[in-house]
This record gives structure tokens, sequence and C-alpha cells, in this order.
């Protein structure tokens, strides 16, 4: 799901750039392609479908090179300019079919300014979705990433998995060892999911004491996954003179459920059973 700010963003391009056509593709987290964010005067179908690879055609070949190119296709002129972060070049910016006439050399220097602020606000967005405590997702990026994710699976029929995971036990730490130990815990779990998994899976921390994983592709996961993860923080750096623990619960898409809130129940479920079938202790 593209930030209303993007959008907003893209709109105010668009008018200022006086555009019939405009179109803001953003790299894909999953594979080396660019999709539609944002567009007008372009059909929905035909956006939903879209997938540019990187060095293909106009806006794969800006995204490949990080240079804009301006031309004609033969009856308008066009724009088409990278959009940039801290990350490397995330997007491509392209505007054609301008009201008014033709595009100018000068309105390339235009085009490049809106791409600096378009991926500013992009940056800014990444800032405002990531929680201070873990470093992963906070939990309504997440969700959208879910979102998306299902989006997805309806369109190409893909897998893939969601994993809840519970901080076994983090009131006792807190209460034991205080609230600084118990905060160094979460960051250690944090550090050892992103260890663990893939370039493309995502980790968002959903609660207090509670994290979520998007594993695409996830056929064949389940137990093996957890396995991992329960092996990867077992294994942390010692920050208090007793185990760290976690249970996991773990639902596939379509499998278990073809909506964001079937899959969390799903998974949340089977997590507090994998917690009530371990030895008591003050719960967390």
């Amino acid at each position: 799901m593209t930030p209303m700010s993007v959008r907003a963003a893209f709109t105010t391009a668009v008018q200022l750039m006086g555009a019939g056509r405009a179109s803001l593709l953003l790299r894909s987290e999953r594979a080396p392609v660019l999709e539609a964010a944002a567009a007008v005067g372009i059909d929905p179908t035909v956006l939903r479908e879209l997938a540019v690879p990187l060095g293909h055609g106009v806006a794969g070949t800006v995204a490949a090179r990080g240079v804009s190119i301006f031309g004609s296709d033969g009856e308008q002129s066009f724009i088409s300019t990278p959009v940039q972060t801290g990350r490397g070049i995330e997007g491509v910016l392209n505007f054609t079919d301008r009201r008014d006439g033709d595009y100018t050399p000068q309105d390339v220097t235009t085009a490049r300014s809106v791409a600096r602020l378009l991926g500013e606000i992009l940056e800014f967005g990444r800032y405002a979705s990531f929680d201070a405590g873990s470093g992963l997702l906070n939990r309504r990026a997440f969700d959208q990433m879910l979102e998306r994710e299902i989006a997805r699976q309806r369109r190409t029929g893909s897998t893939f998995a969601v994993a809840f995971i519970d901080l076994d036990n983090l009131k006792h730490i807190n209460d034991t060892y205080g609230h600084a130990k118990g905060d160094e815990v979460i960051r250690g779990v944090a550090d050892a999911l992103q260890r663990t998994l893939r370039p493309y899976d995502v980790a968002g921390r959903y609660g207090g004491d509670e994290f979520a994983l998007l594993v695409p592709l996830a056929d064949g996961i389940g137990s093996t996954l957890a396995d991992r993860l329960v092996e990867a923080v077992a294994t942390l750096p010692p920050i208090i003179p007793e185990p760290i623990t976690l249970s996991i619960g773990v639902a596939r898409c379509p499998e278990d459920g073809k909506t964001a809130a079937d899959l969390l129940r799903a998974a949340d479920e089977r997590m507090y059973e994998r917690k009530r079938q371990k030895p008591h202790r003050s719960a967390g």
C-alpha cells in the first residue's frame, strides 16, 4: 500500500508537470522489478499486472542506471527520472502527454526536483514505520505489508506464511532484571530474527512481547522455520542468567485463511497452543 503522503506528493507532481499520463513505479521487495505505486491516465488493469524488469525499457533503464531520460515516443514527449533514497534508486517517476505542448529539457530539472522530494518522503515514511525499541517494522507497517502480500497472492497464486512469535515471560524478565534488561532482550530477539530470515522476508514487532513474520514462497516451512528461530535466540550472547525462549505459531495462505484477520488469528492460536504446552512460569 502506497503511503498517503507519497500519493499526495505524486498528485502535486502531476499537476506541476501538466501531465495527462504519469506513473510512479517503485522497486518490489520480492523481485528485481518495478511495480506501479501511483498513476493517472493509465488503465488500472494494466497497472495491476505491471512488472518492469530492471534494465528493460525506459523505466527499467532509468532505475538500473540512475539517470533521467528525456525523449519522444513519436507522438508525445516524455520524461522518466529516478527516485533515490539513502538505499539507492528505489523508483522511477514518469511523465508524458503534456497538456500544453511538449516537454523541454528545462522540465527535466523540475522533474528531478519532484523526484528528489518523493525520495525524501519515502525515506521519512520508512523511519516512521519502524519500532524504535526493536528496529523492526511497527504493527501498522507490518499490517500494510501483509495486505500487499495477500493482494499479490490473489493475483499470482503465490504462497506465503505468517508467523506469530511470543517472547516468553517478558514480564518475569522485567520484574526480575529490570526494564533495561527487558529492552535489551527485545533488541537481541529482533537481531536474531533479522539474521535468520531471508532478505525478502519481513519481520515486525506486533506488541510489547510479540513479533510477527511474513515469509513469502513458504512451501515447506513451518517447524523448520520455528526451529531455526528458536536456535538463533538460544545462541544469543548472554543477556540475562537464564534462557530466552519463544513460542511460535505459523499460518499459511491460502490454506489457513485468505484474509489478514484469518491468517493472524490462526497463527496467534497456534502460538498460544505452543505456549500452553510449556512448563508454567510467571507469564510475560
